[in-house]
């Protein structure tokens, strides 16, 4: 068994989960101040970018038959949806 080649992977591997933890949060910042800044617009052309804002419904926690008691699908919660495309 190679155990440098897994210790490299094993590193790699945890540095790369720790990035994306800076990176989600980064990128949830951007999409905050973006939206900020549309200040209720939906739709809106820059020189470089579409930007484009919607909604997403939030949907309940949803019960199952009854032979089924005490089983829920997870609902989903409500929240903005951005879709960047460059031009």
């Amino acid at each position: 068994m190679n155990y440098r080649r897994l210790d490299v992977l094993c590193k790699e591997f945890k540095d790369i989960s720790s990035k994306r933890k800076i990176i989600e949060e980064r990128e949830k910042e951007i999409k905050e101040e973006i939206i900020q800044i549309l200040n209720g617009e939906t739709n809106l052309t820059t020189k470089n970018f579409r930007i484009k804002i919607s909604m997403i419904a939030g949907k309940p926690d949803t019960i199952i038959t009854p032979e089924m008691v005490g089983q829920v699908i997870p609902g989903r919660k409500s929240g903005m949806r951005l879709i960047i495309d460059e031009i």
